[in-house]
């Protein structure tokens, strides 16, 4: 049964464009994920608290550079179970806009100065 891969609509056989997203129907939906979908990640930073990381994380957000938290150890369930972390935060990026992310990184340190 064909369906929209943007917004999971299912559709009647035949049908090639879905209605509101205007866009080609695939068949099957597939839940794998290819390598070609998979981005290898560096550390840019790490930070002491959640509030820092959330800040920096919209800073390359807001450039279109996608960003993830990590905390090391138990460090992730602590923060769902109690808000933060004792052990800090690791900011990572994708490889190939690590270059950019330092550079805007380092900008905003050096106009805090």
């Amino acid at each position: 049964m064909p369906y929209c891969p943007k917004c999971k609509r299912d559709y009647e056989k035949g049908k090639t464009t879905c209605t509101y997203c205007e866009v080609t129907l695939v068949e099957e939906e597939s839940d794998e994920v290819g390598n070609d979908q998979l981005e290898e990640i560096k550390k840019l930073c790490s930070v002491y608290t959640l509030q820092e990381a959330d800040i920096i994380i919209a800073l390359l957000n807001s450039y279109e550079i996608p960003a993830i938290k990590k905390s090391e150890q138990i460090g992730d369930y602590l923060t769902v179970a109690m808000g933060s972390s004792m052990y800090g935060y690791d900011i990572y990026v994708p490889i190939r806009l690590f270059d950019q992310a330092e550079l805007l990184l380092n900008a905003q340190n050096i106009e805090e100065d």
